[in-house]
């Protein structure tokens, strides 16, 4: 629900739509790779893929958040 909750809330124009994020890199392994941590960012775009039960294509759901700033 966290993720429903904050688009909704930037949906809605919500002032206090920020998040602290950790993105997690895996090797094929499923061990932590690398690890960026962002805090109070807003989502700028969310999409979710097609759901179409008759092909083997997976489904993807692809977040967008503001611009990154580095030191």
């Amino acid at each position: 629900m966290g993720l429903y909750e904050w688009w909704n809330q930037a949906r809605n124009g919500d002032p206090r739509a920020v998040r602290n994020i950790v993105v997690v890199l895996l090797d094929e392994s499923l061990q932590p790779v690398m690890r960026w941590r962002l805090r109070n960012k807003r989502r700028a775009t969310y999409r979710i893929g097609a759901l179409d039960t008759l092909t083997n294509e997976i489904l993807l759901e692809t977040i967008e958040i503001e611009r990154l700033e580095t030191d």
